[in-house]
């Protein structure tokens, strides 16, 4: 189990790939990411990732975000 994973909810890999998932601690394998794809909403695909992990910390994120190292 890990301790901490991200949640995401993405309509699009086109968004997804070059951003999210290039993150340096996603991409790395550091940060475990949970993607949640074709959901009806955000807060669909949200809880349907809560309910995938028993990791104690959740972090919910857009796929159009990056995040840099550290």
């Amino acid at each position: 189990m890990s301790n901490m994973i991200l949640a995401c909810d993405s309509h699009s890999d086109a968004i997804l790939n070059p951003n999210l998932l290039a993150s340096p601690e996603i991409a790395s394998g550091a940060l475990p990411v949970h993607v949640e794809h074709g959901a009806r909403s955000a807060a669909v695909a949200y809880n349907q990732a809560l309910g995938a992990t028993d990791a104690p910390i959740v972090i919910f994120a857009h796929h159009d975000v990056y995040l840099p190292p550290g």
